[in-house]
């Protein structure tokens, strides 16, 4: 997410590299207007370890297609890999009305 955001020419949370820095990037969207393609979305997922407080875990990625209670996301290091998956909802929004575009993620 770090690498799409700052080519995107978005300023980086910080601590980019942990999932849960992202909840505090752009601005929160929720309901009807949540998820529509370019957004980010942030999950939440329980330590397996049981050692961290609850909500330090998750993910991060890009949302490309939105269902009513679900979320199609591209980003990496799902299952090992760069792929697209269907999630719940909970996402950000880079600004107000502004998205980040994803017709940049591939130009250099």
């Amino acid at each position: 997410m770090s690498w799409v955001a700052y080519r995107a020419g978005y300023p980086l949370p910080k601590a980019p590299g942990w999932s849960q820095a992202w909840k505090h990037f752009g601005g929160k969207v929720e309901g009807a207007e949540a998820g529509e393609p370019g957004d980010v979305a942030v999950f939440v997922r329980p330590d397996p370890l049981g050692v961290l407080p609850p909500g330090s875990l998750g993910h991060v990625a890009v949302v490309v297609r939105a269902e009513p209670k679900a979320l199609h996301i591209i980003g990496g290091n799902q299952s090992d890999k760069v792929s697209i998956i269907r999630k719940s909802r909970s996402v950000r929004r880079s600004a107000a009305s502004a998205q980040i575009p994803t017709t940049r993620i591939n130009s250099s």
